[in-house]
């Protein structure tokens, strides 16, 4: 069993070093000892830990020197000596006599063994649980490991990847108390959240809109609706991944400013036993237990179950009885030549919609002289009051079945062979009632004063989704370079059926919510006269090849990719196509090619400068009047930057510079936005930064500034780019003291905001018949946490928007304009019984 120990290190002021002691019995089995050896070559880390697991002898080492680096395959009778210089020829590292017996890993600078394993003190009373333990990913804290599953190419150090990827790690989503992982998201630079009628979190990232949000790698690129996977459950999250630019390289068909992909938690060699809970504003409560480690009396299979519920009596905006469930179990068995990981994961959730107010439109004409704009800022309203019916819900019931299959083949012919599988099955059923302010936001002559007209909708939304991804991996070591190689093909198919129904004209008071309106829950369509129902069924093939290259001495990183897509969508929309039985169905054909270029160069061991090239081909699944689906979009972007590694490598500052041009971009059309039509282009200029990590003992940051620039590449008179802000920054420091009276006790505080956006009504016109644009103000808000960690308690105490500033959040649309959330208290508390 592989141990964790505890916080000596950092309470010393020394680096922070990942020990792994294996137990042992009284009589230890020794350097010399003859063990039979059957290891695949492999991620160096986990090569170590298994030598250690298998030969009895502790093995310790900084986590940063193992990252990213391969180990050689082990195969026949060898010692321990022997099975650690074989795999560690070649890495630039070497091991010195450790404590107790064991052996330190360190990097091979020349000097002396016992120069070298003086430098590292003690490492036998090194504590490092909150800091490293556990985590798959290599996150130490609050800085991120490998770049996890966005690029496909599982265990890469995110320093080598030439193209901006950010994780959050889970000691970040801890220590904010968050609750959903949308919002997790926002630690990001670049990245907003705009409102949405359902209540669903919509993106913004680099500039441009995505719903695109995958699980483990596993998204969907054929227009399917995926906001409900931003509310997965955080209780079944271990960190968050952006990937930033067009993401042909995860998905296929992309998504051309980013995507977010949430890493769930699974099967460890780590002994878990938590439970945790929430209290907090509007009586939120949850009651959460994370299980997981290794199967007694089994070598080779973990598991992980997790199992969490939540209940709210109401949210901010005043609608009632919300809730979320989660029944989470997988396994994986791993006897070192196959992997096999199977899960499933059921959650139903009563998603309650956000609170969102509008601008009153003006009779007067706004003309060129005369912006009379300003005046019509969004209506503030009272946070708290409900529109048309209290219980107003989105219900999501859904069964999610997932497999990982790894097949390691070893050598063959001078290349480590392995053969991936990825299955995922998603099967959903929604109903969604929610309410629209109209698009002509006028009040009716004759309605009485604060009274405006309002739009009742019940939409019914199914659908099943599979993915499966085949790959197989090469990688070969000449000693003077690495090459890692990966040949692919992914299939994706999805069955989809959303209703609309509406009863509109329903009159509101916009301050008082009455009077209420009974809920919509037939399916009967012939009752509304303005109803449909899209039925889409799809299906993509995608075949593509990833190469990277580690050269001089692991300081330079080369990373290509192409691959060819190929998607076919059927689908049947009342709206557009008039038959009879209303049955027929209207293909689309969509295919195209995506290509990745890029390298980074560690120019000294605290500096990595990186630049790539990135064409990402996306299918257009929006139609015009005519019925037929608008051409492919595609996205160019060039993108340079720099990662500093500052205070020991233990605090990474990221900044980037990118220029994106998107083509054949849809837009609504201004005769009847049921449709869209396409223009030109649209081009997006971003300038970022992350700062992630340890500044000093106990002191931990992440920060991000992004600053975006987007406009059309046309002069055409256009809507307005809705919901972009040109500035986002954020921050979050957390102080833990080390010693003393107040040991283990933390303090946190930051914040977060935007600068002013755009949105537009179409429905106002201007003298010349362009839709009249407003201004979103920009906000500011604050946080602040207090915190207590004692023996195996660990309690928080979070308090959101301290100040209780009323603010508005980015709006694709003049008539539903977000209103952010006031002051909330929540407390958690989460107690380890191992």
């Amino acid at each position: 069993m592989i141990k964790f120990w505890g916080h000596s290190a950092c309470r010393a002021g020394l680096p922070v070093l990942a020990v792994l002691v294996a137990s042992v019995t009284s009589v230890q089995a020794g350097l010399d000892t003859q063990i039979e050896f059957n290891m695949p070559a492999g991620d160096l880390a986990r090569t170590l830990v298994a030598i250690s697991r298998q030969g009895g002898v502790m093995i310790s080492f900084p986590p940063e020197v193992a990252a990213g680096r391969r180990a050689a395959a082990l195969q026949g009778s060898l010692t321990v000596r022997e099975a650690l210089l074989r795999v560690l020829a070649g890495t630039g590292l070497r091991m010195v006599p450790g404590a107790a017996g064991g052996v330190t890993v360190v990097a091979d600078t020349g000097a002396s063994p016992a120069a070298a394993a003086a430098g590292l003190g003690d490492v036998a009373a090194i504590d490092v649980t909150d800091e490293s333990g556990g985590s798959r990913f290599g996150d130490v804290g609050f800085q991120a490991g490998n770049a996890g599953d966005t690029v496909r190419l599982a265990g890469v150090a995110a320093k080598d990847i030439p193209l901006s990827v950010n994780a959050v790690t889970s000691n970040v989503i801890r220590s904010q108390v968050a609750t959903n992982a949308g919002d997790v998201a926002r630690n990001v630079s670049g990245v907003s959240i705009a409102t949405t009628s359902t209540g669903a979190q919509s993106f913004v990232i680099r500039g441009v809109p995505t719903d695109n949000v995958s699980i483990n790698g596993q998204g969907f690129s054929n227009g399917a609706l995926s906001s409900g996977f931003s509310q997965m459950p955080i209780d079944d999250v271990e960190r968050v991944e952006v990937l930033k630019g067009p993401t042909s390289i995860l998905n296929g068909a992309s998504s051309l400013g980013g995507t977010v992909n949430i890493a769930t938690k699974q099967p460890t060699n780590q002994v878990i036993r938590d439970a945790t809970i929430r209290y907090g504003s509007f009586n939120y409560r949850t009651l959460a237990f994370d299980f997981g480690g290794p199967v007694a009396d089994t070598e080779s299979l973990t598991y992980r179950f997790n199992i969490s519920g939540n209940h709210a009596d109401e949210n901010h905006a005043g609608y009632r009885d919300g809730y979320q469930y989660l029944i989470s179990p997988s396994a994986r068995y791993d006897n070192g030549d196959i992997s096999i990981l199977a899960g499933v994961r059921y959650r139903k959730e009563r998603r309650l919609p956000a609170q969102y107010t509008f601008v009153e439109a003006s009779n007067l004409i706004i003309n060129k002289d005369f912006d009379n704009s300003a005046l019509m800022r969004p209506l503030r309203l009272p946070r708290g009051v409900p529109y048309l019916n209290p219980r107003l819900a989105v219900i999501d019931e859904t069964v999610d079945v997932y497999s990982d299959q790894t097949l390691r083949f070893g050598d063959v012919l001078g290349f480590d062979t392995t053969f991936n599988n990825r299955f995922f099955y998603s099967k959903s059923k929604n109903e969604i009632n929610t309410f629209n302010w109209p698009s002509t936001l006028r009040r009716s002559s004759g309605d009485p004063i604060n009274v405006y007209r309002t739009t009742l909708s019940y939409l019914p939304y199914d659908f099943e989704k599979i993915t499966n991804r085949s790959d197989i991996t090469l990688v070969h070591d000449a000693g003077f370079a690495r090459q890692t190689s990966k040949f692919g093909i992914d299939y994706q198919a999805l069955g989809q059926t959303v209703g609309t129904l509406r009863y509109g004209g329903l009159q509101t008071n916009a301050f008082t919510g009455l009077p209420y309106y009974s809920l919509i829950s037939t399916p009967d369509y012939s009752f509304f006269p303005n109803s449909g129902v899209d039925l889409r069924n799809s299906y993509g093939v995608g075949y593509y090849y990833i190469d990277q290259i580690d050269t001089l001495d692991n300081r330079l990183h080369i990373l290509g990719s192409v691959r060819f897509d190929r998607f076919r969508q059927r689908f049947r929309n009342p709206i557009v196509v008039k038959t009879e039985d209303n049955r027929q169905l209207v293909p689309t054909l969509g295919s195209g090619l995506s290509w990745l270029a890029g390298a980074a160069f560690d120019v000294t061991p605290y500096f990595t400068v990186y630049g790539s090239r990135n064409v990402g081909f996306k299918p257009n699944y929006t139609t015009q009047r005519n019925g037929q689906p608008l051409p492919p979009g595609s996205a160019d972007q060039w993108e340079v930057g720099g990662r500093f590694f500052l205070f020991d490598k233990k605090l990474t500052v990221t900044t980037s510079y990118s220029d994106l041009f998107e083509n054949n971009t849809s837009i609504c059309d201004p005769d009847d936005c049921r449709f869209a039509i396409p223009i030109s282009g649209l081009s997006t200029r971003a300038f970022e930064v992350d700062v992630q990590g340890e500044v000093y003992p106990g002191l931990n940051l992440i920060a991000s500034f992004g600053q975006v620039i987007a406009k059309y590449a046309t002069n055409e008179f256009l809507p307005a780019l809705s919901g972009r802000p040109q500035f986002t920054g954020s921050l979050w420091t957390t102080y833990t003291f080390q010693g003393g009276l107040f040991q283990g006790l933390t303090l946190g505080f930051g914040g977060r905001g935007n600068s002013n956006s755009t949105t537009d009504d179409p429905s106002a016109l201007d003298q010349y018949v362009r839709p009249v644009l407003y201004k979103t103000p920009g906000f500011v808000t604050a946080d602040a946490l207090i915190g207590y960690d004692y023996d195996r308690w660990s309690m928080q105490l979070k308090i959101d928007n301290i100040f209780d500033k009323y603010y508005y959040t980015p709006s694709y649309g003049a008539q539903v304009i977000g209103v952010g959330q006031g002051r909330t208290v929540l407390f958690q508390a989460r107690y380890s019984f191992e």
